[in-house]
């Protein structure tokens, strides 16, 4: 997962000068009001839609795969366009998909090989060379969908026209089955071509996810020298014009996403040499791309080639994402998941009566097929059997994948925005929905590590998205602009030669946790604005590689049972939440692509040797006033309008209690250790130093709120008796009464 860190923390050196009089007296301290400090990076993100390209092998073997592939495509789709309770994404059908192939023939370095070529007679010229499929194979009209696959919700809006949602339980989530009678097969809607386009877009009348699942059947007459991966090349190559500047495909802030689907290694060629190699035409024909890599681009060639063509038309690539569902070892967290956690695939066996590695794989005699000779192949990566079959008992595997190192290294390329998922598990569902976590991180906002400052009154961070708009001093003064929904006319300021003006975004009320939050599609598509929401927990891929007790029971990472679905063997099942994300509308992120930049901006935190300038004192922490300049202040949360004694100093508006009014520590297993005013561990509650600061005494019901909000800060676990209180307060503002 994409991890940004918002740095919050500053310093602030206070020289004063000391003035010795005949009184020798010393000036009362001044202590500097927060002011804020603009993030830098990260920024926010700019793009509001995505570009999906999808190469699927449509060689003589990809039958089977093909068949989950269609059913695949609606968990993709579906988690953009209606994402599901506990999905943690706001949704968007600002989307296009298209589908190529991995044939190009044996064409190399985009030339035409014409010579006949007698190992492989369906390898024709240029093969489909990156084309879109904009019809359906064959007149095909109808596709079969796995039931009981799909993941769905109560209005059905996830399944195919006419099924149902069934056996929703407690998270509000089911699966999708054919209505009571049918059958699982479903007809397809109008072509592309139909349509005279060659892609699903956006505007699409219909069910995106079908029309892509119907296209996806691409048969299986293609080249069985695949080249997968510089058909991706092509395929965006392309859909640009003679110079570069206009796609009939690829657009300005789109996410660009590119999925293999191959049973089969990467064999793009680049040198003609390859064709006269000894192997071909001879038992060595299926390891001949195996051997001569030499041959091939190199997998470093192939992504600067993606990303030239996506630079011409979208201007960064930053928002390039690379999947791949291939032959690697299923249930293997060192061949699956994000290219930056892959290192050690390279060593790992292909298959478990295997002796060599997926980098270097074994060379086996097997007779494939309708071959009647026996041939040299590489070791199988995986296999799959149909239910109620099994390899001991001597029956043909559906799935027989061969390692896909290439893929692999190509993830590992994009770092994480990379991500690889083995083509013989028999539900593809967890790796179309973490393609789409990978493409929704890319949409709408940042995602942090430490939690932003909350207003629970108002439902919002207490932070603000700062668009800058600058002109040279000889102009006018920009203008924050019409039609977007700022807190204030901005603030101006000057830049050298420039006037800069920041305007900040308006707030978007919401729930705090981002499962919770109603209409976010509605949000999304209709509002100017941001919001900021949680994940929360000790149950996604962030919160269990931190290092800390995120949801505070005790228990850290993988200590923590909550993170199981996050263990080696079961990466591909861990959902990858963003634990603390700021989304923004599209309206608002189409005026963020206009600024000069557009930056989360929080109030400093300072920290003073003045003792005054703390929140640490008993003076301090009732005083009513934010001492230290980090937002929350005083011992007790206030909600605007509660009536709270008056040695608490209510002011307008709300507050957090600050947890420096509450000091302690995080002691052994994770437990919050109260300390005295020395910072020593203490085990009588009387001599806590919160006891005296924010004077209270030791019954459960006096804890302040800021030993709750410090357990927070600090992810420790409070002592039962306290966190249960602590726990009843969660979204409710105490009074301290």
């Amino acid at each position: 997962m994409k991890k940004q860190s918002l740095f919050m923390l500053g310093l602030l050196v206070i020289s004063t000068v000391f003035s010795l009089s005949c009184m020798n007296r010393e000036p009362a301290p001044v202590c500097p009001v927060p002011t804020e400090l603009k993030q830098t990076d990260p920024g926010l993100t700019d793009f509001d839609g995505v570009d999906i390209l999808v190469v699927v092998d449509n060689s003589n073997s990809m039958e089977q795969e093909q068949a989950i592939l269609a059913t695949a495509f609606f968990p993709l789709v579906n988690t953009l366009i209606n994402p599901l309770p506990g999905d943690g994404f706001s949704g968007t059908d600002n989307i296009r998909i298209a589908i190529t192939t991995s044939d190009m023939g044996v064409s190399y370095d985009g030339k035409s090989y014409d010579k006949e070529f007698a190992p492989d007679k369906t390898c024709i010229g240029l093969g489909n060379n990156g084309g879109f499929i904009s019809e359906y194979i064959s007149g095909n009209n109808e596709v079969e969908i796995q039931s009981e696959v799909i993941p769905c919700g109560e209005n059905a809006a996830q399944c195919p026209p006419n099924w149902v949602c069934a056996n929703i339980g407690d998270d509000q989530r089911g699966k999708c089955e054919p209505a009571p009678g049918d059958d699982n097969t479903v007809d397809c809607p109008r072509t592309p071509a139909e349509r005279n386009m060659e892609f699903v877009d956006r505007d699409w009348p219909d069910d995106k996810a079908l029309s892509v699942a119907c296209l996806a059947s691409v048969g299986t007459s293609g080249c069985n020298f695949e080249q997968q991966l510089v058909a991706a090349a092509a395929g965006l190559k392309n859909t640009l014009n003679s110079d570069g500047t206009r796609s009939t495909f690829l657009r300005e802030r789109k996410v660009t996403t590119i999925i293999i689907v191959s049973d089969e290694e990467d064999c793009s060629l680049k040198d003609e040499r390859w064709h006269s190699v000894p192997e071909l035409g001879t038992v060595d024909t299926n390891i001949a791309c195996g051997k001569h890599t030499d041959y091939l681009f190199d997998v470093d060639e192939l992504k600067d080639s993606y990303e030239d063509s996506v630079r011409k038309i979208v201007g960064t690539t930053k928002g390039l994402v690379f999947a791949a569902i291939v032959g690697v070892p299923p249930d293997n967290s060192r061949c699956e998941g994000l290219g930056e956690d892959l290192d050690e695939c390279g060593g790992v066996k292909p298959n478990v009566n295997g002796t060599q590695t997926m980098a270097d794989p074994e060379i086996v005699e097997r007779t494939v097929g309708d071959r009647a000779s026996v041939q040299n192949y590489y070791e199988y990566a995986c296999q799959r059997w149909a239910p109620g079959t099994s390899k001991e008992n001597g029956d043909p595997a559906v799935t027989s994948a061969y390692p896909g190192m290439r893929f692999v290294n190509m993830a590992q390329e994009f770092g994480d925005n990379g991500y690889v998922y083995s083509i013989c598990h028999d539900d593809w569902s967890p790796a179309m929905n973490a393609i789409a976590g990978l493409i929704a991180e890319n949409l709408g906002g940042s995602c942090f590590e430490k939690r932003l400052n909350w207003d629970p009154q108002n439902q919002t961070a207490g932070c603000n998205v700062v668009f800058e708009y600058r002109a040279d001093r000889s102009e006018k003064a920009p203008e924050c602009p019409e039609g977007g929904k700022w807190i204030d006319k901005g603030e101006l300021t000057v830049d050298g030669d420039e006037w800069v003006r920041k305007c900040s975004v308006e707030k978007i009320p919401t729930e705090i946790t981002c499962s919770a939050i109603p209409n976010q599609k509605q949000i999304m598509d209709e509002e100017f604005g941001w919001y900021y929401c949680e994940n929360p927990g000790e149950n996604n891929s962030v919160a269990c590689s931190d290092g800390l007790d995120n949801d505070r029971d005790g228990a850290i990472d993988f200590d923590d049972s909550d993170c199981k679905d996050c263990k080696e063997g079961n990466t591909t099942g861990c959902p990858a939440d963003c634990p603390y994300k700021v989304t923004l509308t599209l309206k608002a992120l189409a005026e963020a692509s206009m600024a000069d930049s557009a930056n989360v901006v929080c109030l400093q935190q300072y920290r003073f040797e003045d003792p005054n300038c703390k929140e640490s004192t008993r003076d301090a922490c009732n005083d009513g006033i934010d001492n230290d300049g980090n937002g929350p202040f005083d011992c007790w949360s206030y909600a605007k309008g509660e009536t709270i004694p008056a040695d608490q100093h209510p002011k307008d508006g709300a507050r957090n209690a600050d947890p420096d009014c509450c000091p302690m520590i995080v002691g052994d297993g994770g437990v919050c250790q109260f300390v005295d005013f020395r910072g020593n561990p203490v085990s009588n509650m009387e001599k806590a130093a919160y006891i005296d600061t924010c004077d209270v005494g030791t019954a459960p019901r006096d804890i302040p709120d800021s030993c709750c909000e410090a357990a927070k800060a600090r992810l420790c676990r409070l002592p039962d008796d306290l966190r249960k209180e602590c726990d009843i307060r969660e979204g409710v503002v105490a009074t301290g009464n």
